[in-house]
């Protein structure tokens, strides 16, 4: 995830400052790993999601985040942070049913391999389909996840919500 993540930041850095350059530097990338098979594009893809989504265009982020999960190992980070987004996809489009199973699946495998990064963001995906209690009271349950609720409770203390005791 290393190599990927450096990526990202640098294309988000790129972007701040040129919004242009840092939106076509990755499409490149894309095209050119295209070329070489699609295990190597899978990454491209989900870093084209995370542009997306940071733009807000979530339904164009779905679609890359569909064909790098099915294109990168499920050993790797990038494919669990894909399946959980696409819990964020299905919520945006309506089916909540949807949303919850994906999330409630990328939860479970998050926690089998010990990926607290997956598991945090698949909870606050589902936090935003149940409503964020549920999320913080499921994450304070499972006892080797205390880091997660550390992750997702803060940001409710400091606003006030109300909804964390």
């Amino acid at each position: 995830m290393a190599g990927d993540a450096v990526a990202h930041h640098f294309g988000v850095a790129v972007c701040s400052t040129d919004w242009a350059l840092g939106r076509e530097m990755p499409s490149r990338a894309r095209i050119q790993l295209e070329q070489i098979d699609e295990s190597s594009a899978g990454f491209a893809w989900f870093l084209e999601g995370l542009q997306d989504l940071g733009e807000g265009d979530l339904q164009r982020a779905t679609d890359w985040w569909r064909k790098a999960h099915a294109s990168l190992s499920p050993k790797l980070t990038a494919t669990r942070l894909a399946l959980a987004l696409l819990a964020l996809g299905a919520w945006k489009r309506g089916a909540l049913g949807e949303a919850i199973l994906v999330a409630e699946e990328a939860i479970w495998i998050a926690e089998r391999v010990g990926d607290l990064r997956t598991d945090a963001v698949a909870l606050l995906v589902e936090s935003a389909v149940r409503g964020p209690a549920h999320s913080v009271i499921r994450g304070a349950s499972t006892s080797d996840h205390g880091e997660v609720v550390t992750l997702v409770a803060p940001p409710a203390r400091r606003h006030g919500d109300g909804w964390l005791v």
